[in-house]
């Protein structure tokens, strides 16, 4: 009688165990096996349709902040992935493997939202409708008609080419009413 295999593999611990005498695993008391389940599929990384050296040019244009998506898409003609999509997830999956730094995901976010991470900045986005001539630099004329502040005057930004925000102005009075209207009808229903 031959002596039992020092090492088995306990599918329950996903992990190499000493068996007992009776092949069961010491730790949770599962039948063991001789050796850990063969891998599936093609080994990482040596069938892939993009060499290491250009992955790492690829994560080049990254690390200058194009995203992962951006790279993808500008790669995709040159190589045998089915989609867009398939080839960023590639790009990852290549990352990963290589260790090459990534995003993280409020990072990822920032970069797609704006060019410059100030999406959510009201002056930053003030600033940039007085630029498109949208706003003047001024504030209202109006006074507010509802509670809270009911009498106190509007800190909105007027219009370029009048004295109101797009609430007061009386050339717009129309146009507000019928927003009014639509909301209040979705509200309703």
């Amino acid at each position: 009688m031959s002596a039992p295999n020092p090492y088995a593999w306990c599918p329950s611990c996903k992990g190499e165990v000493t068996p007992m005498p009776s092949g069961k695993c010491v730790w949770c008391d599962t039948p063991t096996t001789p050796r850990a389940p063969r891998r599936r599929g093609k080994p990482t990384g040596v069938y892939g349709y993009l060499t290491d050296t250009q992955v790492r040019a690829v994560h080049r244009l990254y690390a200058d902040g194009m995203s992962l998506r951006a790279c993808a898409a500008r790669i995709f003609p040159r190589t045998r992935y089915a989609s867009e999509r398939s080839c960023a997830n590639a790009l990852h999956d290549h990352f990963v493997r290589l260790g090459l730094p990534r995003r993280d995901r409020i990072e990822a976010t920032v970069a797609a939202s704006t060019i410059h991470g100030l999406a959510r900045d009201p002056q930053h986005r003030r600033e940039l409708r007085r630029a498109s001539g949208e706003i003047a630099g001024r504030t209202c004329a109006g006074r507010k008609m509802t509670y809270p502040g009911k009498g106190r005057p509007c800190r909105r930004p007027a219009l370029a080419g009048s004295d109101y925000c797009i609430g007061h102005d009386p050339q717009r009075r129309a146009e507000v009413l019928a927003t009014l209207a639509g909301a209040r009808a979705r509200q309703a229903a």
